[in-house]
């Protein structure tokens, strides 16, 4: 080989290096942001799950307990039975 091929192989090589080295570089920082992401994705796969779990189990109560039918309905919706009378106190300032 003689001494311009190689200084020509030498230059393509360099400009190729110059042009891929940041492309590889936002590729390695996109690829950290996305695996972040997955990981946050996760976690929050997870906490929906147990949130489902819970509101599984009030929905469970609410079909098959009626006492606690009745708590929730009283507690969350002010129902009163017929003939109930509610008396409230003024908070004290």
């Amino acid at each position: 080989m003689e001494k311009k091929d190689i200084i020509k192989i030498c230059s393509l090589l360099a400009i190729l290096l110059i042009l891929l080295v940041p492309r590889f570089y936002r590729l390695q920082k996109n690829k950290n942001k996305l695996r972040t992401q997955i990981q946050f994705q996760k976690q929050r796969i997870e906490q929906l799950k147990k949130e489902n779990t819970a509101l599984e189990k009030e929905i469970q109560l609410l079909i098959e307990d009626p006492d606690y039918r009745e708590e929730v309905a009283r507690n969350e919706m002010g129902l009163i039975k017929k003939g109930e009378i509610i008396y409230r106190t003024a908070p004290e300032n």
